[in-house]
């Protein structure tokens, strides 16, 4: 990487020269006069406006810290290999790209925001919020003799990895469940004044990596990427929102929060398993809401009390019902003791259907035709929580 290119201007941008708002975000912590937004957050209008509103995020589990650690080294995994690559071509004197790639914390956030978070800062101001976020990296390209080639400024570089599986889905549909990834690099190309994106979707079990163009980036730029770095395959190009399209989505989330409202929440568009606040939602059946009402109480503690006989009536039985079977098999088939009668009749099994089987033999709309639906019953399940509190789901990396 050239000195020229590491030396690039800082990212700045603003979009209105209208008053600011005194409003202060509760999340990050940032002592601007305006409301900060995370570029990299951008989805739900739910969500987006929670943490204006002092709602906590859920507690990470120990095992989504360990992804988003894991997801962080398979990102450096690739702008080490793209940074060879760059070498390579530049040696040869062939057409060719430069990356930055420096994976020290950002000091402006750790100056302006008390935030320790890593790649290239930008940030866009509005007359109602700031949007900070950092680019994993950036192209810039050359021609055969080193010269710089202009194609609009600097691309966005953005760097994702998913296991095999996930990864294999998002390749069959790039982008198709992932909202809140275009609304990050439109931020990011949009703070950066640049032609496009490259995205770099990379998988953690065998080393894989899709190179997606995104933008008005010509795709002849991420085809060279994807063509001069070992694992890398050309995945296509893509649409992505427009800046102009995200901000206005985050502007509607804080005319909500200075309403002090929460909005309805979006859960056709983006994946509830996976935020931060779904315990918000009455969509959401993984979190339930914590409730007191005394009737309720009083309600449960009977199931709970009456639950706990069942089980400890459930064992005895069990165990009675081996004596007799067992006096039964070896003793006497039918016999009356203590008020019960008995008649055992050896061992039975019992005869199912194998659905799987019959749809392959009569296919979908066979099945479906000899299908019959029972009788309505209340679809409820009652059940002990574990030490009080309902369990979390592991965190996706969505990480900057």
């Amino acid at each position: 990487m050239t000195e020229e290119t590491t030396a690039a201007p800082t990212i700045t941008k603003t979009t209105s020269d209208s008053k600011t708002t005194t409003a202060t975000a509760s999340d990050p912590k940032t002592t601007t006069t305006k409301p900060v937004y995370r570029m990299s957050s951008v989805g739900c209008l739910r969500a987006l406006t929670a943490p204006r509103l002092g709602y906590e995020r859920m507690a990470r589990s120990s095992f989504s810290i360990l992804i988003m650690d894991e997801a962080s080294r398979h990102e450096f995994i690739v702008k080490d290999r793209l940074t060879e690559a760059a070498a390579l071509l530049s040696e040869r004197h062939l057409k060719g790209f430069d990356i930055w790639n420096d994976n020290t914390p950002c000091q402006r956030c750790l100056t302006k925001l008390g935030d320790k978070r890593y790649g290239y800062h930008a940030e866009i101001h509005t007359a109602l919020f700031d949007a900070v976020g950092h680019l994993d990296t950036y192209f810039t390209f050359h021609d055969e003799a080193g010269g710089h080639i202009n194609i609009g400024g600097l691309v966005t570089g953005e760097v994702k990895s998913f296991g095999k599986n996930t990864w294999a889905n998002f390749v069959k549909r790039p982008f198709e469940n992932h909202p809140v990834y275009l609304n990050q690099i439109a931020l990011y190309n949009e703070g950066l004044h640049g032609p496009g994106v490259l995205f770099i979707l990379k998988n953690r079990d065998d080393g894989r990596c899709m190179v997606y163009t995104l933008g008005d980036l010509d795709p002849e730029y991420g085809k060279l990427v994807a063509g001069a770095t070992l694992g890398f395959e050309y995945g296509g190009e893509y649409d992505m929102p427009t800046g102009k399209e995200v901000l206005s989505r985050i502007a509607e989330a804080e005319l909500w929060a200075q309403d002090d409202e929460l909005p309805p929440g979006e859960p056709d568009n983006y994946n509830c398993d996976w935020c931060d606040f779904r315990y918000l939602c009455e969509k959401d059946k993984t979190l339930p809401i914590l409730v007191t009402d005394e009737e309720l109480e009083a309600a449960a503690k009977a199931w709970d009390d009456a639950a706990r006989r069942i089980a400890l009536g459930e064992r005895q039985k069990e165990e009675a019902k081996q004596t007799l079977i067992e006096y039964g098999r070896n003793q006497c088939a039918k016999y009356i003791i203590g008020g019960i009668s008995v008649n055992y009749k050896g061992t039975k099994t019992r005869r199912v259907i194998d659905e799987m089987a019959i749809k392959r033999l009569i296919g979908k709309d066979g099945l479906e035709a000899v299908k019959i639906d029972s009788k309505p019953w209340p679809d409820i399940t009652i059940r002990r929580t574990k030490r009080g509190k309902p369990e979390e789901k592991p965190e996706e990396d969505d990480s900057e």
